[in-house]
């Protein structure tokens, strides 16, 4: 029976064990150390991912958000957008999944494992679990994202997102009394609670949706970021390990369960027999060609959004130039296609 040894808990590494176990291979799943996890809002792509993978059920229970409201740019109108999003308490979530997923907890058993999955997050643990020490990442500027739960006292169906001088700024309903406020700055400020409440109280909507602060602000990376090596022979890397994404994207979530799905494609196919090099270079090849996609899409809307302050200026400048510093010519074409859960030969 072939083995593999799965480091974190978060959506990505138990995408992989769950498919990988489902196939009949010997999983241990093994939590690395980590920060609670924030509050997820789903859009209907991650929703159809999550059932595909785990089946039904996960989210029950979780704040349904109909619609999207968005400002976006000096002076813009007020768009509505059919949202169909489920917000849901990031840990509730992960605990459903893990409890699917048939893998071994006991440490120490996977020394003799076959393949090693690195699913440790972006900083990681400090002990990489790959062969090799954990490699340099691109990371695409410095902005972050300001973070906290709030009150609600406006419509809990709707989620908004308005641009002001600063960044934007997002509010995501959690029920009908609880919210979750973000805001998207250049780069961390002295005061990141002070910073919160200005950007909040600056904008048109949100800041009358806006009721009584809930517990501390925190801060966290947001800028686009990729490993420059995230497989190699016995080993993968996963979700915020080997790539993470801007959240202005809203597909977060979506990614780390994509990801967790051509993980587990390209183990599998290597154990099948197709060559492991082509398999393995196929996954960082894809991972590298969503990442410029992604960062070329956060430019036009970062570019759509108009900021005019020297920092938010610099921000996009060092976007740019790392974007097209990384930029390398493309393969013609590849080599292999997902076919469902499968990894295939075009």
């Amino acid at each position: 029976m072939t083995s593999v040894s799965v480091h974190g808990g978060g959506v990505g590494s138990l995408t992989i064990a769950s498919l990988l176990s489902r196939q009949g291979w010997h999983v241990v799943l093994l939590d690395a150390p980590r920060r609670p996890p924030p509050a997820l809002v789903l859009n209907q792509v991650a929703q159809d991912l999550l059932t595909d993978v785990f089946g039904p059920g996960p989210l029950e229970g979780g704040h349904v958000i109909e619609e999207r409201r968005v400002r976006w740019g000096p002076g813009s109108p007020e768009a509505v957008v059919p949202a169909g999003s489920v917000a849901i308490e990031g840990q509730v979530l992960l605990d459903r999944l893990r409890s699917r997923v048939d893998a071994d907890t006991t440490p120490g058993s996977d020394d003799s494992s076959s393949w090693v999955v690195d699913g440790t997050g972006r900083a990681g643990t400090g002990n990489a679990p790959t062969p090799a020490p954990r490699p340099f990442r691109t990371v695409f500027g410095r902005r972050c994202v300001l973070q906290a739960e709030v009150s609600l006292s406006g419509d809990s169906s709707s989620s908004r997102v308005e641009t002001v001088e600063g960044g934007w700024v997002h509010l995501a309903p959690l029920s009908v009394d609880r919210a979750v406020v973000q805001a998207m700055v250049p780069a961390a400020p002295a005061d990141p609670g002070a910073a919160l409440r200005m950007m909040t109280s600056a904008t048109a909507a949100i800041r009358h949706a806006t009721g009584e602060w809930l517990g501390d602000v925190t801060v966290f990376p947001a800028a686009p970021g990729l490993s420059d090596v995230v497989c190699g022979p016995g080993w993968i890397s996963v979700a915020d390990a080997a790539v993470s994404v801007d959240p202005i994207s809203g597909f977060g979530t979506a990614w780390a369960l994509r990801g967790g799905i051509l993980g587990a494609a390209v183990l599998a196919a290597v154990e099948s027999g197709l060559p492991d090099k082509e398999c393995l270079q196929h996954y960082s090849d894809r991972l590298r060609a969503a990442m410029i996609d992604h960062v070329d899409r956060c430019l036009e809307l970062y570019a759509a959004a108009a900021f005019s302050t020297p920092a938010w200026k610099e921000e996009l400048q060092l976007m740019a130039s790392v974007r097209d510093a990384y930029r390398r010519p493309a393969h013609a074409r590849f080599g292999y296609q997902l076919n469902g859960f499968r990894l295939e030969r075009l």
